[in-house]
């Protein structure tokens, strides 16, 4: 079963194996006005995805109801599978 991310890249339900919490990542290296906020997605093979937004500090809470709503449907969509994997 596939799940397409925000980017448009496919992801294969059945390689999850879990899927973190949402986390500020503070400042980027290259800004000193955006900041981070993302979670990651755990593969089998050790690969990780990381879906994430930048943000100004006065559109934070609209890029977390982003990633929340991402990362809801992305656990339903494993749930409804039947798939196993770890919820951070």
């Amino acid at each position: 079963m596939e799940f397409i991310l925000p980017d448009g890249k496919i992801l294969e339900l059945e390689q999850v194996r879990k899927v973190s919490r949402i986390r500020d990542l503070g400042l980027e290296k290259d800004s000193i006005e955006y900041s981070k906020i993302a979670f990651e997605i755990h593969l089998k093979g050790h690969k990780i995805i990381e879906v994430g937004e930048r943000y100004h500090y006065a559109d934070w809470a609209e890029k977390l109801k982003k990633l929340t709503t991402i990362r809801n449907n992305l656990i339903n969509a494993l749930k409804e599978a039947g798939i196993q994997f770890e919820e951070e």
